[in-house]
């Protein structure tokens, strides 16, 4: 049975997720990017892959590899849009919309659990 403890969890997990995701943090910037090369990676699982990105910055270029692994080759020289730290430009990453999406998942979720409650006090 969902109690409302369920909801306590789902909604601090989600709020703990936003804080600590890079999109939802002030001091990240977006910046147009392209990937140039990947890192190949062995393990358990199979084989992962992980982008390496260069954007501009002012008169430089940084180059950072991104940590979300991946099961395919990422597509060479695919234009993707960037966060990355305006105090240490290096701590970037490819925005996704799972970044984006992700915490707010289990804040629905909560809401679904205290919905569900509060249906089976007032209903039944």
């Amino acid at each position: 049975m969902l109690t409302l403890k369920s909801f306590f969890i789902f909604a601090i997990l989600g709020i703990l997720f936003m804080i600590k995701n890079p999109f939802h943090k002030r001091g990240f910037l977006r910046a147009q990017g392209i990937i140039t090369d990947y890192e190949k990676e062995e393990t358990d699982t199979g084989i992962v892959y992980y982008a390496r990105v260069k954007f501009p910055l002012g008169e430089e270029e940084i180059l950072f590899t991104d940590n979300t692994p991946l099961s395919k080759k990422p597509p060479l020289n695919k234009f993707v849009e960037v966060l990355y730290n305006k105090e240490d430009p290096q701590k970037a990453e490819i925005e996704s919309n799972f970044s984006i999406i992700f915490p707010w998942l289990f804040i629905l979720v909560s809401f679904l659990i205290l919905i569900y409650n509060l249906m089976q006090i007032f209903i039944f």
